[in-house]
């Protein structure tokens, strides 16, 4: 079948190569180039624009006065303090936040998903309602957070795609949620991956 909920979109393409540790491998982008023939040119350009030394570098910068460094930095914590005041109650607390690349494949790995999957849960691009409350148990076990502030969150806009943020033209905006089989379906996962997730 080649239905559009049966085959992950170009963002998801790109995002997933992009936080795969070994996507400086030749073969990597050749598999990816044969999985994914529509997207080859994207995929040609962004693994360019990776292996760029300017991309990974630091930027070297000028001598620093520190006295203006720490009263900035001073004035900085103050404000955000005062705004911590003010948003302390509303703000609900993101259980991704904390998670790089290693650590969100090790998420997928214990979920028995896959990283675009995960993804997708972190950028809150599935509908909650839609999600089990084995499914979410599990989620907040792997996580290490409670399953009722997992679903506060998860509950929230859909974020726009790390993916998204470094290759959009201009302002990228945050796509409609999907159904949980939706999501299923498009992320590219076996149907044992998808037998398992919607077992849960």
């Amino acid at each position: 079948m080649t239905g559009r909920n049966l085959h992950p979109s170009r963002e998801d393409v790109l995002m997933d190569f992009a936080t795969r540790e070994d996507r400086f491998a030749p073969e990597v982008l050749r598999g990816f180039v044969q999985r994914f023939p529509e997207y080859e040119d994207e995929l040609v350009e962004l693994a360019r624009d990776l292996a760029t030394p300017e991309f990974d570098s630091v930027p070297e910068c000028g001598a620093v006065d520190e006295a203006l460094a720490n009263d900035a930095l001073t004035r900085f914590l103050e404000v955000d303090a005062r705004l911590a005041e003010h948003t302390a109650g509303t703000e609900v607390s993101d259980p991704f936040a904390g998670l790089d690349r290693a650590g969100c494949r090790k998420v997928a790995a214990e979920l028995g998903a896959n990283i675009l999957f995960i993804g997708r849960l972190r950028d809150r691009l599935i509908r909650s309602e839609e999600l089990t409350a084995g499914f979410l148990a599990r989620l907040a076990e792997v996580l290490g957070t409670g399953a009722a502030a997992l679903a506060e969150f998860l509950a929230g806009p859909p974020r726009v795609p790390a993916g998204l943020r470094f290759k959009a033209d201009g302002k990228p905006e945050a796509a409609a949620k999907q159904g949980f089989q939706e999501a299923l379906d498009s992320s590219g996962l076996s149907d044992e991956q998808k037998r398992h997730l919607a077992s849960l």
